[in-house]
């Protein structure tokens, strides 16, 4: 039964995988209108480890934009975070994720991808992927989609602890302690390489991604509305 159940998610249109995300989790978000900042959880960058920090679940991954009107309207004018990985460390992750979906319940578009022996095949096939509006591999910055760059602040993947707690200090909250789950500890026979061709391919697919990461990564917390948008640098 999870054989077809995964065969048919990964013959899916995107926006019917995207869609179904939206059914199936975005229930989890009406928990995060009492909280004191909204995470906009980009795949694989730790926003999983914030939540279950703050003791909820993550709100899914949703462009801002595609979040019901109503809720924009409550949490708004409340600080926003975000965490930004490197693309090749977050689709490395991506890929170990999805083998180990193939291993366990296998019922998620991202399971498909696991059929890809290596990383490098995975990168080359990102163009036939549609990752503008594959939910798991679109862009980082697609997700900030009219969402209030003025009141959010971008922490780069290596600093997650040390940017949440400046960003604890700067709100007055008490900070807390990020756990850490290595999902995909098991996997360790995989090839993670990347060669040329397939690394020319994700700097092509992610390149404003690269360069917004790029900026951030030496600073634990940085503004986005300093990177993106009208101001940005």
């Amino acid at each position: 039964m999870y054989a077809a159940i995964n065969w048919a998610f990964s013959h899916a249109p995107n926006r019917l995988v995207y869609l179904q995300h939206r059914m199936r989790v975005g229930h989890r978000r009406n928990a995060w209108i009492e909280a004191d900042y909204y995470v906009i959880h980009v795949p694989k960058t730790g926003g999983q480890s914030i939540a279950e920090a703050h003791g909820l679940l993550t709100p899914g991954h949703f462009v801002y934009s595609d979040l019901p009107a109503g809720f924009i309207a409550t949490i708004r004018h409340r600080p926003h975070v975000a965490v930004i990985r490197s693309p090749i460390g977050r689709l490395r992750s991506t890929f170990r994720y999805a083998k180990m979906l193939r291993l366990g319940w296998p019922t998620t578009s991202l399971a498909g991808l696991a059929k890809y022996e290596t990383f490098s095949d995975f990168a080359k096939s990102l163009p036939e992927q549609k990752v503008g509006t594959h939910y798991f591999l679109r862009p980082a910055v697609r997700f900030f989609d009219q969402a209030p760059l003025d009141r959010l602040s971008l922490i780069p993947f290596e600093h997650l602890q040390s940017g949440l707690d400046q960003l604890h200090d700067r709100l007055g909250l008490t900070r807390i302690c990020l756990p850490h789950k290595n999902q995909t500890k098991d996997l360790v026979d995989l090839d993670l390489s990347l060669d040329e061709d397939a690394e020319a391919i994700v700097r092509a697919v992610y390149e404003e991604d690269f360069r917004l990461y790029e900026a951030i990564k030496d600073l634990p917390i940085s503004a986005a509305d300093e990177y993106l948008g009208p101001r940005k640098r």
